[in-house]
């Protein structure tokens, strides 16, 4: 979806929060006395547009006490802990 966010835009536009918006943000965004609180009409929504020209990303597939004891084994070994494959992503 193209929001057709640049920069100095309003972020704060309830038609786009309302089109992305879902129920389990409540968590984020709980009740401090407003009723639109937790809501798509939350004032404390805002877009954030980003433009992305790449990224990096670790995939671990190993078992969390198998990552815990790489990450100590590292720490006291002082090298680099064996945690998964490093992926990097470019346009």
């Amino acid at each position: 979806m193209d929001l057709g966010v640049g920069p100095g835009d309003d972020l704060t536009r309830s038609a786009e929060i309302r089109e992305l918006y879902a129920l389990d943000w409540k968590i984020w965004f709980p009740d401090e006395g407003d009723a639109r609180h937790g809501t798509p009409e939350d004032p404390r929504l805002v877009l954030i547009g980003v433009e992305i020209h790449g990224a990096v990303f670790l995939e671990v597939n190993k078992p969390q006490p198998v990552v815990l004891y790489e990450l100590i084994k590292g720490w006291v070994t002082g090298t680099e802990p064996q945690l998964g494959k490093m992926h990097t992503l470019e346009p």
